[in-house]
């Protein structure tokens, strides 16, 4: 009976996040109705955190215990509220779950979260500049750093092997880094980067900017589809980045100007629901 019920709250919970990508934020929320079952919780909180609405997500988060579902979703919540000291008491209940994996995925949700809190900060739009960053901004990225410690150290440590999760681990503490000023912080983070392949592509704008050496092959190691796609400008100037600096950085500076928008993706209902009930019960 509880499997049934479980079932259904998934179904359910995939039903209203296909909704609120066809007909907006309301109607998805209304299909959720007011249930507290995990799976709808979780996607309650991705509604409102695509949706810009940080505060009613905070709402959800502090009305309800931690659940492991969704407390990756929580941490983004408080992050971008500002709410440091509900995160560290949700870092303490996540502690006493003796799990390193969901440990490690809080904390890297909570850092990218306050990276972009800090550029809010700053009055940016996606992204900071050492430059021009404001002195709350620095006191969020040293939050975020804290967090990561243990998965950084993991890094350095070759614990788990190279993972996507310490990979994202390691790009938010370079940027964090080379942000607040500290380059021999952000070279040390760019070192661990290096033999990775696809190279991230903040390690190939951190090149592109001086602030760390090259990696061997820098543009053949790109992703593909930042290499070669035609509507990317992105990786333009980091693949270029050999020819001439100069001319690669006004390329970078003016290809900021010049985003190609995210191209409208249509979803099939069924298939959309088979393929997310088939992820999650894997």
């Amino acid at each position: 009976m509880k499997e049934t019920s479980e079932a259904e709250s998934r179904l359910q919970s995939i039903d209203a996040y296909l909704t609120f990508i066809e007909a907006g934020t309301e109607a998805g929320l209304r299909a959720l109705a007011e249930s507290t079952e995990p799976d709808i919780v979780e996607s309650r909180l991705r509604v409102l955190i695509e949706s810009d609405r940080f505060e009613d997500a905070r709402n959800v988060v502090i009305a309800l215990p931690p659940h492991e579902q969704w407390c990756t979703q929580a941490f983004i919540v408080l992050a971008r509220q500002g709410d440091f000291q509900g995160a560290d008491q949700l870092f303490g209940w996540v502690q006493q779950q003796h799990n390193p994996v969901l440990r490690g995925k809080c904390a890297v949700a909570f850092a990218g979260a306050a990276y972009a809190r800090a550029v809010v900060l700053s009055g940016g739009e996606d992204r900071l500049f050492p430059d021009l960053i404001a002195p709350e901004s620095v006191e969020v990225l040293s939050k975020a750093l804290r967090a990561l410690g243990p998965v950084l150290h993991g890094v350095e440590a070759n614990e788990g092997g190279e993972t996507l999760l310490q990979e994202r681990a390691v790009v938010i503490a370079l940027v964090a880094s080379h942000c607040m000023g500290d380059e021999k912080a952000a070279g040390h983070y760019a070192t661990l980067l290096k033999e990775r392949t696809p190279v991230p592509l903040d390690l190939a704008r951190a090149v592109l900017h001086r602030k760390v050496p090259s990696p061997p092959d820098l543009p053949g190691r790109l992703p593909a589809w930042h290499r070669d796609g035609p509507g990317d400008f992105e990786a333009r100037p980091a693949a270029g980045w050999g020819a001439s600096a100069k001319g690669s950085l006004q390329l970078w500076n003016s290809s900021r100007k010049h985003r190609t928008p995210r191209a409208d993706r249509r979803y099939c209902r069924p298939c959309a629901r088979s393929r997310a009930t088939s992820t999650r019960m894997q």
